[in-house]
């Protein structure tokens, strides 16, 4: 068993790594000196996951009596970076109330001044629930999701086969 957990851990921390390889302004471009480059390498956005509502999902065909709805987290995120995608990590309490480690990558057009949309694909560790998700390697749940993103609320739709989870949250700009 001991191992079995070294080895999610593992790829928990290789898909972090992997985000922050790729997170570097130009990355897999020549560089700039290194005091240069060290600012670029903070995160541009915090969000903060707050609460999520489940439609069409009886929690009793996942063997629960009821949802956890209430999700606070964090996720730090790096906008418009290689191949012009934003990449995140981050930790959230999910909706099997356990604390999932995720990673992130997707693209976001303005669409206003204050307002953008986006297309995401999460990678979050789920553990043992990583089964009721229609697609996953091992633990780790591919979740595709929608975002709509007003000044500092943003609103999250993560459609599945039999319904789908709303989850809303405040975010702010890092710089």
């Amino acid at each position: 068993m001991p191992i079995r957990r070294a080895w999610r851990r593992g790829r928990v921390a290789a898909l972090c790594g992997l985000a922050a390889l790729l997170l570097a302004p130009g990355a897999g471009t020549a560089q700039e000196p290194a005091q240069d480059i060290a600012p670029d390498r903070a995160p541009d956005r915090l969000y903060l996951p707050l609460a999520s509502r489940h439609i069409g999902l009886d929690p009793a065909d996942f063997g629960r009596t009821r949802w956890n709805e209430v999700n606070p987290g964090a996720l730090l995120v790096w906008e418009d970076r290689f191949l012009t995608l934003d990449y995140g990590v981050g930790a959230f309490l999910n909706s099997f109330d356990e604390i999932s480690i995720t990673a992130l990558v997707g693209k976001t057009w303005e669409i206003g001044q204050d307002a953008n949309i986006g297309a995401i694909l999460q990678f979050s560790d789920y553990r043992k629930n990583s089964e009721f998700f229609p697609v996953a390697l091992g633990s780790v749940a591919l979740i595709p999701a929608l975002q709509l993103r007003y000044r500092n609320v943003f609103a999250l739709a993560q459609p599945g086969y039999q319904g789908g989870v709303l989850a809303a949250g405040i975010t702010f700009a890092l710089r």
